[in-house]
């Protein structure tokens, strides 16, 4: 074992062949050039005799590569996001890279942390928020830093530009889904507990609002008349966590009747706050109230009444969207624009069906 690093020229020399070829070699790119096969062992060998170690710090100033990519997610504390951002954790990995985790819930937080890749320390970006496609300001600093050479991926979301490949799920369906499940219960007073600004007549397409037609749409196809009072909304700038639930629950008790005797809610935290909200105030769920939740997390299994919920296929989106970073990293284009995935139906004891029971809908 020599003493000090071992150089690349000191490989090419013991070898026999030229610094180039030892370069290819090393850096796994001998195919693109027809390097055979023991030309190949034979480098590899002389590297690993002479102990030649790669300067990873040499090579990330040339390549400007650092091995992170940004994951951009909101309400991390939610376990829907977590799962999302654990998934990414271990697909990253899986692929070398470390995943830089930034909490964008606070809206001037998103934006700084946007304008701050233009500086580089990331080879890639992961957008989870769900909603970034339709924001006006931040999606332009998106589109600059893609331009810029930076890719992207969503998840969660529609993909708002052809350079930003995108995988989802169709909410439309998700609210749509809900309901009819619902209605095939016998309800036929359905209201959806969720978030401020919910309008199925909503143009952005967001998510809330994909959901919020989705739930029109199969009153509708049931000859329901739909009740705007029965989309009960938090207050602005609020988002879908268990006091929500709580809060939305008791505006639900003091409607009139026929008040609904069915709900869904924007997720499943929110569906979690509905169930204390409805044991505090004598609410028999699913007796008096049956009860739907959106996104399929853990803790929903083991509330009492375990809580009905439309699953997400949390896990297959991170892959996917790692994957196709991976690709764009690696110089090819992405093979899609936009996926949709299946969502689905795993129906427990708060919505009064036979429990246990997963319906897959979608893609």
């Amino acid at each position: 074992m020599q003493s000090g690093r071992v150089t690349i020229a000191e490989v090419a020399r013991v070898a026999g062949v030229s610094k180039a070829t030892v370069s290819l070699v090393l850096n796994d790119r001998a195919s693109a050039v027809a390097i055979s096969a023991a030309t190949q062992a034979s480098v590899l060998d002389v590297a690993a005799r002479l102990g030649y170690e790669p300067n990873h710090a040499a090579r990330t100033l040339r390549s400007r590569r650092t091995n992170v990519v940004t994951l951009l997610i909101s309400q991390l504390a939610n376990p829907f996001f977590t799962g999302i951002a654990a998934a990414l954790q271990v697909a990253a990995a899986a692929r070398g890279y470390e995943l830089h985790i930034v909490d964008v819930s606070d809206p001037e937080v998103k934006i700084q942390a946007l304008r701050q890749l233009r500086g580089g320390g990331s080879d890639g970006l992961i957008i989870a928020t769900g909603h970034h496609s339709t924001l006006g300001a931040e999606l332009d600093v998106v589109r600059d830093l893609v331009r810029r050479g930076l890719p992207a991926v969503m998840i969660l979301d529609r993909s708002p530009d052809p350079a930003i490949p995108a995988f989802r799920v169709d909410n439309e369906a998700v609210g749509h889904l809900a309901t009819v499940h619902l209605l095939r219960l016998g309800h036929r007073h359905i209201a959806f507990l969720t978030v401020h600004g919910t309008d199925p007549l909503d143009q952005q397409r967001s998510s809330k609002a994909d959901r919020a037609r989705g739930y029109r749409r199969a009153l509708e196809e049931a000859g329901i008349l739909f009740e705007p009072a029965f989309i009960l909304q938090g207050p602005a700038g609020v988002p879908g966590t268990p006091a929500l639930g709580r809060n939305l629950l008791r505006a639900l008790l003091a409607l009139p009747h026929p008040r609904p005797t069915a709900a869904f809610t924007t997720n499943d935290l929110t569906a979690l706050g509905v169930l204390r909200a409805a044991h505090e105030a004598g609410v028999r769920v699913p007796e008096d109230l049956a009860l739907v939740g959106i996104g399929g997390i853990e803790l929903g299994g083991y509330a009492i009444p375990a809580l009905t919920t439309i699953e997400h296929p949390r896990a297959e989106l991170a892959r996917l969207a790692m994957a196709t970073l991976a690709d764009q990293l690696a110089g090819h284009p992405p093979p899609e624009i936009e996926r949709v995935l299946p969502i689905g139906l795993h129906i427990r004891e708060s919505c009064g069906a036979v429990s246990d029971v997963v319906e897959t809908r979608g893609r």
